[in-house]
């Protein structure tokens, strides 16, 4: 009740309209602050500011660790209020190490959690704060005012306001390809504005790449070249069959398959029908690569093994313009459309395909079988499919690779933050034994273990326990598939392989036109090896 009659004293004191509280503070301002100065106001003109100072206004956002304290409406609008966490930081003055409150929990729980200062081992502090920051939301302009004083330093930042969002954005598009650790040495060596001045957050490289990769889904480089399509019609005419699609525009999505690719895949697929039975060379392995093509294209391979030659090859080659779950889902859905056009009866339940964790690339999966067998299935049957029944069958023919878990692992074990050198094996362990475990029991028991014993490594694990990417890599939730292939190390060796014999840094044409003669290699590698023959056919 107390808050309710603070609330209404509030709403008694309020201004007619924004307009007139702006009248009796007359600051103006065109910039968001990330960390408001103390007892201030800022006034913004919404006519006259970016749509990411709007946007980032309308968020609430703030650079202090805060808290909702009140929300009411007034005839001059919407008043939100935020009380200010403070900062945790080390008893030694000069150490300067810092750490973000959290909004739900108290600072005594979270200084026992963290334990020591990691730089220096004294005990922790908490600097308490009391200011309040509160947003009024006007039809015209907003309001931004700080009532009290902020006496302690600022926290680490916890996330990008959009307006840094809109300088790495322009960054990342300007040169899609540059990865997070060439985007923060070529800010210095080129004498720009280094990345990190935007905001503290992308001066970690991880949460860069993050970032990063929020922008490419979300943008893409649309393919939109007049004569990269006429080009691809003189390809076409003179290889038959082998672009197998060519969307450019909004979906920009460009398929590659020779007839011996088709039919190695097929003969993959008709022989896996045949036995009943997937052994790991039966499975088929995907890939995504960004080093081969210039301009931000993406390349993904799917590739599965030759038993004739001994070894793996490509059987379908995607060009996508980003990583989103649309992007993905236009890659796959040809290769439903193959599998129905060649083997018509339940392909998906001798379709298998190992991938790494890129989440868009098994929703995308996923999407893609769904709108097939929708599209596929005549209308008046259609109301009696279940999404959830065909989403689950896509589930089945997809799996996590083993190998870039192990990668993860090996990442957290060698930054000893959290891991000591001590515990470091009994951690991989209890790891391994928790994904190899063929019940949920035994499972949840190694999961007990580790957060039991390491309760900072919680958020990590849960990445890993979430639904989408469990069922992907959980023993316990595949049966009957201990024989599978666990990486799809295959595809990315073959990426390196490619990469090495056709180039780096290609045009969309010039990638076309050195793959088929990769493809021609393959073939005439299989054909000697058939026929008993050494090959000695080296690519043009």
């Amino acid at each position: 009740m107390v808050g309710l009659h603070f609330n209404a004293a509030r709403m008694d004191s309020e201004p007619d309209s924004v307009r007139d509280y702006e009248r009796q503070h007359q600051t103006n301002s065109t910039t968001y602050p990330v960390f408001p100065e103390a007892n201030s106001t800022y006034v913004f003109d919404w006519s006259s500011v970016s749509d990411q100072v709007k946007e980032n206004f309308e968020s609430h956002y703030s650079g202090f660790a805060s808290k909702k304290s009140y929300k009411i409406c007034t005839q001059a609008g919407i008043v939100y209020a935020k009380r200010c966490l403070g900062c945790i930081v080390c008893s030694e003055e000069d150490c300067g190490y810092r750490v973000r409150p959290h909004v739900n929990a108290s600072p005594e729980h979270l200084i026992a959690k963290e334990g020591s200062c990691k730089n220096c081992g004294n005990v922790l502090l908490i600097q308490s704060c009391s200011a309040l920051i509160i947003w009024r939301h006007g039809e015209d302009v907003g309001i931004l005012e700080v009532k009290g004083a902020h006496n302690h330093v600022d926290p680490p930042v916890k996330k990008p306001d959009m307006v840094a969002m809109e300088t790495l954005k322009r960054r990342v598009v300007s040169q899609p390809s540059a990865g997070p650790k060439k985007i923060l040495t070529s800010d210095v060596q080129a004498g720009d504005m280094p990345i990190w001045n935007a905001s503290s957050v992308f001066i970690q490289k991880d949460k860069l790449g993050y970032y990063r990769s929020k922008i490419l889904e979300k943008e893409g480089n649309r393919v939109k070249d007049g004569n990269l399509f006429i080009e691809l019609q003189a390809i076409a005419t003179k290889w038959p069959g082998y672009v197998r699609k060519a969307s450019l525009g909004e979906e920009s999505l460009i398929v590659l398959q020779t007839n011996f690719m088709r039919k190695v895949m097929l003969d993959n697929l008709s022989h896996i029908a045949e036995s009943g039975d997937v052994a790991a060379e039966d499975c088929f392995t995907c890939d995504t690569t960004y080093c081969i093509l210039k301009d931000g294209m993406y390349l993904t391979s799917i590739i599965c093994f030759a038993p004739v030659i001994g070894g793996w090859m490509p059987i379908y080659e995607g060009i996508t313009a980003g990583l989103s779950v649309t992007d993905f889902s236009a890659f796959f859905l040809p290769v439903f459309e193959i599998l129905h056009a060649e083997i018509p009866w339940e392909f998906w339940k001798f379709f298998k395909i190992v991938a790494d964790f890129l989440l868009a690339q098994a929703e995308g999966f996923k999407q893609a079988y769904v709108n097939f067998v929708t599209e596929s299935t005549e209308k008046g049957r259609r109301d009696h499919l279940s999404i959830n029944v065909l989403r689950e069958q896509a589930t089945e023919m997809i799996k996590g690779c083993k190998f870039h878990f192990g990668q993860s692992v090996e990442r957290v074990t060698r930054s000893r933050v959290i891991i000591s050198k001590e515990s470091e094996a009994q951690f991989k362990s209890l790891c391994f034994q928790m994904i190899s475990a063929q019940t949920q029991e035994l499972a949840q028991q190694s999961i007990n273990r580790i957060c039991e014993k390491w309760p900072q490594m919680v958020r990590w694990l849960n990445w890993w326990l979430q639904e989408s990417v469990a069922r992907m890599l959980f023993a316990c939730f595949r049966d009957n598939e201990r024989h599978w292939l666990t990486t799809s190390n295959p595809s990315e060796s073959f990426n390196v392989d490619m990469q090495n014999c056709i180039g780096k840094g290609l045009s969309i044409t010039a990638f076309v036109v050195g793959f088929h003669r990769y493809m021609e290699y393959y073939e005439a590698r299989f054909e000697s090896v058939k026929t008993g023959q050494i090959s000695g056919y080296v690519p043009a």
